[in-house]
């Protein structure tokens, strides 16, 4: 049978479970909107009227971990900058664009900026809230935080624990979720000083993009924009059924999912300390490697599928040549997930700050050829993005936010293991400045890192580079098996690349 064949068999028999289970489940789902309705729609107006409204899908699923102490869901950008970056110079910047004094800017005027400025998220009745600061409280210098060094060496300042350690870090309490870090006074070898610019916020907040456009807002400098190719959903009643028909296999697939990801299957410390490594790939050489497999497969070979079939590739060979080091892992490794994050269907107003980029997840490939995994990999993105719509859906996903707090977060923190946070996003290929401060590279994106998560990895392009940072646990996946996992994916990448050329150009 073929992979369609099959998946249109599980669909089938998804629907006779559901019609079994449909029944039994209806009772508690009902009671539970009822609860959800009088606390958010009637206890919350009459006894708290700070609270604004309850968070929904998608950001309620980020309050998951303990947002308030341990933020393990924080989204941290890193910056490397020419020169030396005065911390006044932030803080004029940062008023300017969150319009804190005098007459807004025109980029205050158009960017919708609250969550960074008046609200910050809190518990209440087993919900969470986002709740409204008193005026004249927000201090913008409150969330700047500047560390010196005098070192020689870039090299020698240990960023991998600073940042790691800020991760984590709490918030000020009954503030907005985000802060800003610079770190002086860094010597390269040339002796030139360099200044790295980081920050950070919640994912509650928003995605990397609308981020990085508030941070595109502040200096000088081109606006992140999506250039590569998103994917379009089809419209029309054949896509309308087609939804229908996948969504009891959807949601079996993330049931089976929290199961097979529970920490009662792998092995994961999450009080372990954190690792980042941080590698660079050309995109001209994926964009190459994509269009001559286009031209190859007579299809459209999505962007990220490139990737990730090396990816794949390299944690089969990580798993296959490294096995004393991995052998805690080789079960967690084996049933790698990717979290895609593909364009929302109805996106909310450019520059406010939120979460419009809808997620879908699907299994990395780790046996096979290079061009089998590599056509498996398109096949899942096309059926994620195409029929998997019932998943990705706002509405329909914000099922989700009927259930309290606690629910959540225990599920999540059982079902995530090996997460991969990939955005089909690319960035400017010019030069930005910060102040007339050219800023080198961006050094890293970090996707939130969930408790019982082994490794994410954040992935971001850049001045004609993508670049993927990898945050894991040291006590699963330790810096050298990182570092040749980084290895691996671009040995990987070099031979798709002779391939794909090979195959086409011989024509």
């Amino acid at each position: 049978m073929t992979s369609a064949s099959i998946k249109v068999l599980q669909g089938f028999l998804c629907w006779f479970l559901f019609l079994v289970i449909l029944p039994i489940c209806a009772i508690p789902l009902v009671s539970l909107y009822c609860y959800r309705f009088v606390v958010t729609k009637i206890l919350c107006r009459m006894l708290r009227k700070d609270l604004v409204k309850v968070m929904e899908f998608p950001d309620y699923v980020f309050s998951s971990d303990n947002f308030l102490k341990h933020p393990i869901g924080a989204n941290v950008m890193m910056y490397l900058v020419d020169g030396e970056i005065d911390s006044d110079i932030i803080y004029k910047r940062g008023c300017e664009a969150l319009a804190l004094h005098g007459k807004p800017t025109v980029s205050a005027q158009t960017y919708n900026y609250e969550r960074l400025t008046s609200l910050y998220p809190s518990y209440w009745l087993g919900y969470v809230f986002w709740t409204k600061m008193n005026p004249g409280i927000f201090n913008l210098n409150d969330h700047i935080k500047v560390i010196s060094t005098s070192t020689n060496s870039y090299e020698k300042i240990d960023t991998n624990s600073i940042v790691a350690n800020w991760m984590i870090s709490p918030f000020l309490p009954q503030r907005p979720l985000w802060d800003i870090l610079i770190i002086t006074g860094i010597k390269g070898e040339d002796g030139k000083e360099r200044t790295l610019l980081g920050f950070r916020s919640h994912h509650m907040i928003g995605d990397g993009h609308t981020t990085v456009q508030f941070i595109q807002s502040m200096f000088d400098g081109t606006k992140m924009t999506a250039k590569d190719y998103p994917p379009v959903k089809p419209s029309g009643i054949l896509n309308t059924l087609k939804i229908l028909y996948w969504t009891p296999l959807t949601v079996t697939l993330h049931i089976f999912n929290t199961i097979l990801h529970s920490d009662y299957f792998s092995y994961r410390k999450p009080t372990s300390e954190l690792v980042l490594v941080k590698s660079t790939f050309l995109l001209s050489d994926l964009q190459t490697i994509r269009k001559n497999l286009s031209a190859k497969f007579g299809i459209h070979v999505p962007f990220l599928s490139v990737f990730l079939c090396a990816f794949g590739g390299a944690v089969k060979t990580v798993i296959k040549t490294d096995v004393a080091e991995c052998r805690n892992t080789t079960n967690m490794l084996n049933h790698l997930s990717v979290i895609l994050a593909i364009p929302s269907e109805t996106p909310h107003p450019e520059g406010t700050i939120c979460n419009h980029w809808n997620h879908g997840i699907f299994e990395v490939p780790l046996v096979g050829n290079r061009v089998d995994r590599l056509n498996h990999m398109i096949q899942n993105i096309g059926w994620m993005t195409y029929r998997r719509a019932f998943r990705i859906n706002h509405t329909s996903s914000n099922i989700i936010s009927i259930f309290p707090r606690m629910l959540i977060s225990t599920s999540l923190n059982h079902a995530c293991g090996t997460t991969i946070g990939l955005a089909n996003l690319l960035g400017p290929t010019e030069c930005n400045y910060i102040s007339g401060k050219r800023i080198l590279e961006e050094y890293v994106i970090i996707a939130p890192q969930s408790q019982h998560t082994s490794f994410t990895i954040g992935c971001y392009s850049y001045n004609g580079r993508l670049t993927v940072t990898v945050l894991a646990n040291q006590s699963v996946l330790s810096k050298n098996i990182l570092e040749k996992l980084n290895h691996y994916v671009r040995e990987e990448l070099q031979d798709l690349l002779l391939e794909s050329g090979n195959d086409v150009y011989t024509r």
